[in-house]
C-alpha cells in the first residue's frame, strides 16, 4: 500500500494518557503566599530553629498571635533539652517570606539571631517553611 501511514487510536489509549496525565498533575499540590489570618493559630511540625543536631530530631510548636508575637517549642527527649523562642514576626515579599525576631531565648539551642525563612501554604491547614518543614494547623 502508498501513501501517508495512518496511526490508529483507540478509546482504550485516550483513557490510559488521560489517567497518566491526571496523576502527573495531582503528585504536586500548588503552594500559595501566607498571610496574617492564615498563619495566627497554632502549628505543629518538626524542629526547625535551633542548633541541637546532637539531640536528633523533635516535635515542635509554632504560635503566632494577631498582635504579631509568635512563641517557638521544641522538645528534645533524647537529650532533655527544651528550646523556648518568644518573639515576634513579620511576613514579607507578599507573605511568601517569615522573619522571626526573638525577644526571649534562654536555651543553648537557641539561634543566634534573627531568622528570615520562606513560607507558603498548601491549604488552609498545612504551611510549609523553608520547603522542606510541613506543619499543620492545630484545632481546639
Amino acid at each position: 500500500m502508498f501513501g501517508h501511514a495512518v496511526k490508529i487510536v483507540s478509546p482504550a489509549t485516550l483513557a490510559a494518557a488521560a489517567a497518566i496525565l491526571a496523576i502527573g498533575l495531582a503528585a504536586a499540590p500548588l503552594a500559595a503566599a501566607v498571610d496574617t489570618q492564615i498563619l495566627v493559630g497554632a502549628w505543629s511540625g518538626p524542629a526547625a530553629i535551633g542548633d541541637t543536631s546532637e539531640c536528633g530530631t523533635a516535635p515542635a510548636t509554632f504560635a503566632f498571635s494577631p498582635n504579631g508575637t509568635y512563641r517557638y517549642l521544641a522538645v528534645y527527649e533524647n537529650c532533655g533539652t527544651t528550646v523556648m523562642i518568644d518573639g515576634r514576626y513579620e511576613l514579607q515579599a507578599d507573605g511568601g517570606v517569615l522573619q522571626l525576631s526573638m525577644d526571649e531565648c534562654g536555651d543553648p539551642g537557641c539561634p543566634p539571631g534573627p531568622l528570615t525563612t520562606s513560607i507558603s501554604a498548601i491549604d488552609p491547614d498545612t504551611i510549609v517553611l523553608d520547603g522542606r518543614y510541613t506543619y499543620q494547623r492545630q484545632h481546639g
